[in-house]
């Protein structure tokens, strides 16, 4: 029997996987101890990836459509078909791809390969969930901070866990902040329901939902007015200070209460507890922080916490994260036009110096329904299921 080791790609966390191999098949899967992400456990999911594989429905060989039916074909046959597909478009542009999450998780080289492939045909017009989902986190980061840092969780003495549902959606989070709470962290969920992380919490605030954005200038108005910030850090990092304190000073906290329902002491004693346990770091969620007309706000108030503390690039709170450094694939100097949506949202495709590339999704269905601004004739999807998501 032999133990290949390898990493999940059912979510976005990757945990480390043993992989045993018997005559060429799969005969079991478990956590890798050594893994220091998820220490040798593994979710419901990651723990049955074996059934993935195994299961009789999977779909392994091209299949092509015959009436209501499905044909095996072979590969030479399905490339020309594409191929054939590719040729006749008149206008490249009228080409789009999708690519679904599970194509996002397998690493930079995978999506290159793709984007390169449509730098030389010509069309621009790739997108993905992040039209939706996530990306509203990595421009308001990048926006305010420069760069995307990540909570750091392992090292923290105070964690706020902001509209997030870790035990439901990423154990690993989970396991971390169990680990941190054992060894004595303070912990404050901000969250309608009463979670497990809610009963685990040392404060919980029932916020009233999509008024996130008022609690963050309920803390940001704390904070600064009851001096709190980090001095040195403010003065010699930050810029902007003077104009939000004048503007945090335009509400009352018996006002942010009100349009949050969450009270004004309660408001106090987060922002406190977050300003004066170091380090500290906020775990933002993502569908009700991202998935709102406020989503980059959100991200923003989120980095601006993090920057009034001091709790930037420190052990324990917000730090760059590391990436592996892959040869660009792309040939985006062949590319003479942008994808659909940017005209409308330019910070969607890049933000400063960081380059993000894609479409705005929200705009394919106009092109592909109703031919605006041109029409999308082909799609590649991989990965994905728009028609669901």
């Amino acid at each position: 029997m032999e133990v290949i080791k390898t990493a999940c790609e059912l979510c976005a966390w990757n945990c480390g996987m043993d992989v045993k191999v018997e005559n060429g098949k799969i005969v079991k899967v478990s956590g890798m101890k050594e893994h220091p992400l998820n220490r040798g456990r593994l979710c419901p999911k990651g723990s049955v990836s074996a059934d993935y594989v195994y299961a009789k429905d999977r779909v392994i060989h091209p299949m092509r459509r015959e009436g209501d039916r499905w044909k095996r074909i072979e590969w030479d046959e399905a490339i020309d078909m594409v191929a054939e597909n590719l040729r006749d478009l008149e206008n490249p542009k009228s080409f789009a791809t999708i690519i679904g999450m599970p194509i996002l998780l397998g690493g930079s080289s995978t999506v290159g390969f793709i984007r390169r492939f449509m730098d030389v045909y010509g069309t621009p017009n790739c997108f993905s969930p992040e039209s939706m989902c996530y990306r509203h986190q990595i421009i308001g980061y990048i926006l305010t901070l420069g760069k995307f840092p990540v909570a750091d969780v392992e090292n923290a003495e105070c964690i706020i866990v902001w509209a997030h549902n870790p035990h439901a959606s990423k154990p690993p989070m989970a396991w971390m902040i169990e680990r941190a709470r054992k060894r004595g962290a303070r912990l404050i969920a901000i969250d309608p329901r009463k979670t497990r992380v809610a009963k685990m919490a040392d404060i919980h605030a029932a916020i009233r939902p999509g008024s996130d954005i008022y609690l963050a200038l309920g803390l940001m108005k704390v904070i600064i007015e009851e001096g709190l910030y980090d001095r040195d850090f403010v003065s010699n990092y930050c810029q902007g200070f003077d104009e939000l304190k004048n503007h945090v000073s335009k509400y009352s906290l018996t006002e942010i209460s009100e349009r949050t329902w969450v009270e004004g002491e309660t408001i106090a004693e987060i922002a406190r507890t977050f300003a004066t346990t170091k380090p500290a770091c906020i775990v933002q969620g993502v569908n009700a922080l991202d998935q709102v007309p406020s989503g980059i706000q959100n991200s923003r108030s989120v980095a601006i916490l993090h920057a009034l503390t001091g709790n930037i690039d420190v052990k324990g709170g917000f730090v760059r994260a590391s990436r592996v450094h892959t040869r660009n694939l792309r040939l985006p100097h062949l590319l003479k036009e942008l994808p659909l949506g940017i005209e409308q949202h330019p910070l969607f495709y890049q933000v400063w110096k960081t380059h993000l590339g894609e479409g705005q999704g929200m705009y394919l269905y106009d092109a592909i329904l109703e031919g605006k601004p041109y029409e999308i004739k082909s799609l590649f999807i991989a990965g994905s299921n728009p028609i669901l998501t």
